[in-house]
């Protein structure tokens, strides 16, 4: 398993991965809008997207991360926003070895720019996403309650 910081040579890849992982969360497939969508995030360059490919080139997973800012710290956040390990990579140990290793490329990452924290959301039923954050040393928060306001 190979894990790098994707760009625009790998669309294709990540097209196929981001599509189904809105599938994943019930959205419809929109191959051609996840392309798009994709394809912004690397041209402008307002995320950071790992990819992991196996020995034949196959899109094992991917991890995308979004910029924030904490205004108390002054420093620069990331939002692990998006984590998908395709389902035939998911078996036993290997789901959690390819989630594990994205998770550390991206930690790994933002040590080296700068960055403060890393933070996350997951479902309250997403227990086998949650054991591999805790594994890797991830904390709950209890500090802070999440509310969203949906506008469209």
């Amino acid at each position: 398993m190979e894990i790098f910081r994707a760009n625009l040579n790998h669309l294709d890849l990540l097209t196929d991965l981001f599509d189904a992982y809105r599938v994943f969360y019930k959205a419809a497939s929109q191959p051609e809008s996840a392309r798009e969508f994709i394809a912004n995030r690397l041209r402008l360059q307002d995320s950071v997207v790992f990819l992991a490919m196996d020995e034949t080139n196959q899109g094992m997973g991917f991890l995308q991360l979004y910029p924030v800012f904490s205004s108390v710290a002054m420093q620069p956040a990331y939002l692990l926003n998006d984590l998908f390990v395709a389902p035939r990579f998911r078996q036993k140990s290997t789901g959690r070895s390819v989630a594990s290793a994205l998770i550390r490329a991206c930690e790994a990452y933002a040590k080296q720019v700068g960055v403060s924290y890393l933070f996350l959301q997951t479902a309250h039923t997403n227990t086998q996403a949650q054991a591999v954050y805790e594994h890797l040393g991830w904390k709950l928060d209890e500090t802070f309650r999440v509310y969203e306001r949906i506008l469209n």
